[in-house]
């Protein structure tokens, strides 16, 4: 239940993807004519082809939003993105112990620096948090889901941390595959990330080596796990731009299979 206390100047929305449209009815009371909402979210973000020139321009991603709700509801006009870099876990009911980068990335959807995104950005860094506004935050999107789509399917897959997947040659492999396919995506859509794959492995391996993906969080408490967000939205773009990714669909084909044997509660 959403605590409704008037239309908000931001809405900041953190949910698990595929929990998000679930809630839009309830945010309608929060929303004014100027209200901004915040995707705080993994995976591709379901506003990711508004005001993105090209073909694509408009085009709606059916694995993140599939029946529009978001779109129609809150609106893209609205939107700020946010890309998280903070390692969370639930360790017992109502305790989460925190680790990773600490860092946020914020940035509109027509890459523009505007006045919201800066003063969003300017109360977050009074936090523990950093925050920078980003002129390009598709491309960091990618470098995001570079890791994401690898590590989260592959942990739940494997039930391992990070680093038992970085440390193991064959899975590093498969990770080191997955984000090959990531990349080529992002590429191929303009908005290839700028960081190899090597830095991203060690850079997981510095920052979060102990850490359980969100997935691997949700297997273990019989949750739904974030499938078509984190790994479909990618495979469905990969579709679009004509990029095959075997690795990625047979990661999630795998994960999927696991999920409607484990169910969700």
């Amino acid at each position: 239940m959403l605590f409704r206390s008037g239309v908000q100047d931001y809405i900041i929305v953190s949910l698990k993807s595929h929990q998000a449209p679930t809630v839009v009815e309830a945010m309608q009371p929060m929303i004014g004519p100027n209200t901004t909402v915040v995707t705080a979210m993994n995976g591709i973000p379901w506003w990711y082809c508004h005001a993105l020139k090209g073909p694509l321009e408009g085009r709606r991603i059916k694995a993140v939003d599939p029946l529009d709700t978001q779109w129609n509801g809150i609106g893209p006009e609205r939107v700020i993105g946010c890309i998280t870099y903070v390692a969370s876990e639930v360790v017992e009911p109502g305790v989460i112990e925190s680790g990773g980068a600490f860092r946020y990335q914020i940035g509109e959807p027509d890459n523009t620096i505007s006045p919201r995104a800066q003063a969003l950005c300017d109360v977050i860094d009074k936090t523990i948090i950093s925050a920078e506004v980003s002129a390009d935050l598709r491309r960091d999107f990618w470098v995001k889901l570079m890791g994401n789509v690898a590590y989260n399917p592959s942990s739940a897959l494997t039930l391992g941390t990070t680093g038992d997947m970085i440390d193991d040659p064959d899975m590093q492999q498969v990770l080191r595959n997955i984000m090959t396919e990531v990349k080529a995506v992002g590429t191929a859509l303009g908005s290839g990330p700028e960081a190899s794959i090597d830095d991203r492995i060690e850079g997981s391996r510095k920052g979060a080596h102990n850490h359980k993906s969100s997935m691997l969080q949700d297997l273990e408490r019989g949750r739904q796990m974030e499938i078509n967000p984190i790994i479909g939205a990618v495979a469905e773009l990969g579709k679009i731009a004509e990029v095959a990714t075997p690795t990625i669909d047979r990661s999630e084909e795998h994960t999927s299979e696991l999920q409607s044997r484990i169910g969700s509660r």
